[in-house]
């Protein structure tokens, strides 16, 4: 990546929203004789997430953020609106009061630079350019602005200092330009062998697919600005949250809160992550049995090893009789055992670093309900539609279920006989805690079923607000099969007692940062630090196995032909 640093000498401030309109480039040639064309930014990844950054350094907080980039025929006006941190405070009213000046862009060549004439002078030309990062700097590199940074200046230790800054920064863009300019074809190449790839901590093949697309539902249904409040700012949980996490992402333990000392002591980072504070381990997995269709009606095992054995009914010892001088008949039942072996995964929690630094932002409460979500959503999907390979569901074929398959091969040839059928085919022992499960379109359909054509609708009005069918309750849960994934031979309703599904799962969680790591959004592999976002990994390890799966059946589509 290479930099380019303005002076911006036409500026308009806003102080109520703490945001300043600006150039952050210039189509005038700088020290080196090059220039890049306004008109020729990429900024489509970086809109993604358009953090503000103070010299280019990731590596700290995020200062603000952008509002809107346009080019024009003088150079990219950007609006940068400043965080509400203090040093989000400080950095507007240095710009403010005229101590800082420029702006430097950090940019990837997207054309190999040309030599053109402009202006009577000889300058390399930069036609397109993708936009990765703008920041706030003390040290303008472009003599075509009035420096009035230094003129205005009073400290003269400030002024020594920022005159120490502008040699550093000067000769580091001088040494990496030079470097890029040989070698800018090779950055994409160079940050690959330098990053960590998230993949290999994001999970195991076990719910690589599942945390994937889990992450991006849980994201669309926590909205973040409903942690945001002023009064979090002396809310003493919150900003202890605040800072353990800040702990962690900046690697700075003096900022543990006095209540998380002990969490340093549980393990070290290098040995696969930290263990979550009991506390904060608790607080998710309540919210995981909430919002969690699986939790909340399965048996749950808490796993110290990593395999546990438990046994598995399949039939139930028979009564008899016993007349005067014969011997008593044995009935046993029959057992066969069940080994839960903890599968281990993991799941991605991105937010940015500007949250982060928001103290009126929740950013624990933000991150638990999000992490709870996708959580609780993954042990959905494998208690129902199963992990291929590794952890077989309800819906499943093979677990031993009771199969009641429907007319046709699309989900749309439900019937009333059908629900039937599948009530008839558990044992009349497990009835009391049995309940329905599927999909809220596939309960969508049961609403339009009628006992007959033109009779009246299978669900009354009752049923419907208590949500109950023949008596039973329904749960609904998106990790079962919507009316858009029919297919034939492929199961979407599941009734009966779920308590004989046994879920196993490691007493705790654990939790690691990656300071270099990257993520795949759409076709692009985005580092996090340089977009400003904060990436913990989450791991977690459990199985899903039946007891007694005759105590549940499941309604499936016919195979064609």
């Amino acid at each position: 990546m290479e930099y380019k640093t303005f002076e911006c000498t036409s500026r308009t401030f806003n102080d109520r929203e703490m945001t300043i309109e600006h150039y952050i480039s210039t189509s005038t040639p700088d020290r080196y004789g090059e220039v890049i064309n306004p008109a020729g930014m990429d900024a489509g990844n970086y809109r993604k997430n358009p953090v503000v950054l103070f010299c280019h350094d990731s590596r700290n907080i995020v200062i603000g953020k952008n509002l809107s980039l346009i080019p024009d025929e003088f150079g990219v006006k950007a609006v940068t609106k400043f965080a509400d941190t203090e040093t989000g405070r400080e950095l507007y009213r240095l710009n403010r009061e005229g101590f800082l000046n420029a702006w430097s862009i950090g940019f990837i060549p997207k054309s190999r630079p040309e030599r053109k004439t402009i202006n009577g002078a000889e300058v390399s030309y930069i036609a397109e350019w993708e936009l990765i990062e703008y920041s706030s700097v003390p040290v303008p590199a472009n003599p075509d602005s009035v420096n009035l940074m230094l003129k205005e200046l009073k400290d003269e230790h400030i002024k020594k200092m920022f005159t120490e800054t502008k040699k550093t920064f000067t000769n580091n863009s001088s040494e990496e330009r030079k470097n890029n300019m040989d070698e800018s074809t090779k950055t994409d190449l160079l940050d690959e062998s330098k990053v960590e790839e998230i993949s290999r901590k994001i999970a195991s093949e076990v719910v690589k697919k599942e945390i994937s697309d889990t992450a991006n539902l849980a994201s669309a249904q926590i909205p973040s600005e409903g942690y945001r409040d002023a009064a979090n700012k002396d809310n003493k949980p919150v900003q202890d949250g605040r800072n353990f996490l800040k702990s962690i992402v900046y690697g700075k333990p003096e900022l543990l809160p006095a209540n998380y000392r002990d969490f340093l002591n549980e393990s070290n980072g290098a040995a696969g992550g930290y263990l979550v504070p009991q506390e904060w381990n608790d607080r998710i997995m309540s919210l995981v049995k909430e919002s969690g269709v699986a939790m909340r009606n399965a048996t749950i095992y808490n796993m110290t090893r990593r395999e546990l054995v438990i046994p598995k009914l399949d039939t139930l010892p028979s009564w008899s009789f016993v007349t005067e001088g014969t011997v008593k008949p044995v009935s046993n039942p029959s057992f066969a055992q069940v080994i839960l072996r903890r599968k281990d995964g993991g799941f991605i929690v991105l937010f940015s670093k500007q949250l982060l630094e928001d103290e009126a932002f929740d950013v624990m409460g933000f991150v638990t309900n999000l992490a709870a979500q996708i959580l609780s959503y993954t042990i959905d999907t494998a208690a129902f539609r199963g992990i291929p390979g590794n952890i077989d569901g309800i819906l499943s074929n093979g677990i031993g279920a009771r199969v009641m398959e429907t007319a046709g091969t699309d989900f749309n040839s439900l019937t009333y006989d059908d629900l039937i059928k599948a009530v008839s085919g558990v044992p009349s022992h497990t009835l009391p805690n049995a309940k329905w499960y599927m999909n809220r379109t596939v309960y969508g359909l049961i609403k339009g079923l009628r006992y007959a054509p033109n009779a009246e609708y299978v669900l009354s009005p009752q049923d419907r607000k208590e949500r109950i069918l023949e008596g039973y309750p329904i749960e609904l849960s998106d990790a079962c099969y919507s009316v858009t994934e029919t297919e034939q031979d492929r199961a979407f309703i599941a009734f009966g007692d779920l308590s004989y599904m046994a879920i196993g799962m490691r007493n705790n969680l654990t939790i690691d940062f990656s300071k270099d790591a990257t993520v795949q959004m759409g076709t692009q592999n985005v580092n996090l630090w340089q977009s400003g976002l904060v990436g913990l990994n989450f791991n977690a390890s459990f199985d899903v196995k039946f007891t007694y799966p005759i105590a549940i059946s499941v309604l499936k589509t016919a195979i064609e032909g």
